[in-house]
């Protein structure tokens, strides 16, 4: 894509920050991205900039397909709609459908509570039971719907991080996993509090060590 077109993108959607336009050139510069469907994601997202929350949800398809620019033997990452992402690994075709949980109002009245109490007390928020139902119910949707004939990945990705912890996904992704011949397996990152590595939980361990960039951004593999 030529940097104009980029560039057009960046002067249209003026939300972005840092780190996000900078995956994005990332992605632009890449020889191992389909041009056309990264194109047809940013004008989608172009079409959605009246809605801030869902330019959120496509810009973050967007940055998990950058982390798969890592994995080893990577031959192609295009962009769909179901899944949103295809990645090619040594001509093995996976699809990568991402889930994001946002950052909410709960969220914003729980960090209150936690600045305002003292270090002696500790401040209960969230609830893991109602976060890991929701989790689950998040992902059978997607096996639900999905229709490929390649392996399945659901990613979760939080920025509602008091509400929707990394445990809670992983409980949930292990949960669905046991019971769902489907699903090859779940990546859970929580990304509010500077972020943390991108985990990984894999039926398959073959299958895991060809499909997760073994990376600073994706360093933790777990076995259901």
């Amino acid at each position: 894509m030529n940097k104009r077109y980029i560039d057009h993108f960046f002067a249209s959607i003026k939300i972005l920050d840092d780190f996000e336009k900078s995956d994005l050139k990332e992605i632009d510069l890449s020889d191992l991205v389909d041009k056309k469907s990264f194109r047809e994601k940013l004008e989608r997202i172009i079409d959605n900039k009246r809605d801030e929350k869902r330019v959120k949800d496509l810009i973050i398809e967007l940055r998990v397909a950058r982390e798969f620019l890592a994995l080893e033997n990577l031959s192609l990452i295009r962009f769909e709609e179901n899944p949103d992402i295809v990645v090619t690994v040594a001509n093995i075709e996976y699809g990568i459908e991402v889930k994001r949980f946002r950052y909410r109002d709960q969220d914003i009245e729980d960090e209150r509570k936690l600045k305002e109490c003292s270090s002696l007390k500790l401040e209960q928020y969230g609830d893991p039971a109602k976060a890991q139902d929701q989790v689950e119910k998040v992902i059978l949707k997607a096996i639900k719907k999905y229709r490929k004939p390649y392996p399945l990945f659901v990613y979760v990705w939080s920025d509602s991080d008091h509400q929707v912890e990394d445990l809670e996904m992983e409980f949930a992704a292990k949960s669905v996993l046991k019971d769902r011949e489907s699903l090859a397996g779940v990546f859970c990152k929580s990304i509010y509090h500077g972020g943390c590595p991108t985990k990984l939980i894999y039926k398959d361990k073959q299958l895991a060590e060809m499909i997760s960039p073994y990376n600073a951004e994706c360093s933790l593999r777990f076995p259901i």
